[in-house]
């Protein structure tokens, strides 16, 4: 991002200021909140690829935890710590509409 706004004539003050308060992209891999220490996921992913990416950060960043997917017009993931939580707290979270 710096190199292209030097290259735009930026000035180097406005664009680390702008990083700065940069907070990330809506809905990609987005924390919406827990229940009962099941952590939900929000991200857009909706072309294979990007499910796939999506699923391997998952692993990577809970290389421990269970999961669980839910694909409408947007890929909801249920974090768990272990395989029971996720199949109870994860369909009482999908039931309550707890995930957004």
């Amino acid at each position: 991002a710096l190199v292209v706004a030097d290259d735009l004539g930026v000035a180097r003050e406005r664009t680390v200021a702008g990083l700065k308060s940069f907070q990330g992209v809506q809905r990609r891999f987005q924390f919406r909140g827990e229940l009962q220490g099941v952590r939900l996921i929000d991200d857009y992913a909706h072309h294979p690829v990007e499910i796939s990416a999506t699923v391997e950060a998952v692993k990577e960043r809970f290389p421990d935890a269970h999961f669980r997917a839910c694909l409408r017009d947007r890929l909801l993931l249920a974090v768990c710590p272990t395989n029971i939580t996720c199949q109870v707290g994860s369909r009482h979270a999908w039931k309550s509409g707890s995930h957004g």
